[in-house]
């Protein structure tokens, strides 16, 4: 499959997105809902998985429409009630950040301001996943932050998450997050 072949499908999956954000989460009767989620897992799962590809990844990157309904996304659905969504979500935003380069939607937002807002506002959806008891969500949320923190905008701004007493941070969490910090 050729690239431009990938993204024309990003963008019939753009056209997805769209039909799945049309309503509120709660608005939607719960058999549709799940249903609705099941497919947004799968597709969000395909997506992170093709962008992957060195040549494929940064085409994908580069649509407004997947910038903007991940973090719609992620704004709409929490990890207690949607953990696979979300998870992957993150996945998609760490593996869409990782190209560096002046179109990537991810990075510098569905318009490419270079402000960082964009940047800062899919990093506050992501920071609660840094903070839960998943090891999976941390890793995630970790991988996130460090794609991000390459853009001098972000570093800036960086904000460090509430901080935890030793007695509710778990050596995995001890591990992490310094990394993070540096």
């Amino acid at each position: 499959m050729s690239t431009s072949a990938v993204v024309k499908d990003t963008n019939s999956s753009s056209e997805f997105f769209a039909w799945a954000l049309s309503e509120p989460h709660s608005a939607k009767p719960a058999s549709m809902r799940a249903s609705r989620e099941e497919v947004l897992v799968k597709l969000i799962r395909l997506l992170a998985n093709l962008a992957m590809h060195p040549d494929i990844g940064p085409d994908i990157a580069h649509q407004p429409e997947v910038a903007s309904s991940l973090l719609r996304l992620l704004q709409q659905h929490d990890l207690s009630e949607d953990e696979e969504l979300v998870l992957n979500c993150a996945a998609l935003a760490t593996n869409l950040s990782f190209y560096d380069n002046s179109t990537n939607k991810i990075l510098w937002g569905p318009s490419l301001a270079r402000d960082g807002q964009f940047a800062i506002d899919l990093l506050q959806c992501i920071t609660p996943l840094l903070l839960c008891n998943n090891e999976e969500s941390i890793v995630e949320a970790a991988r996130v932050y460090g794609n991000f923190s390459r853009l001098p905008e972000v570093r800036s701004t960086l904000f460090v998450p509430a901080p935890m007493s030793l007695n509710e941070a778990t050596d995995f969490k001890i591990f992490v997050i310094p990394g993070l910090i540096m």
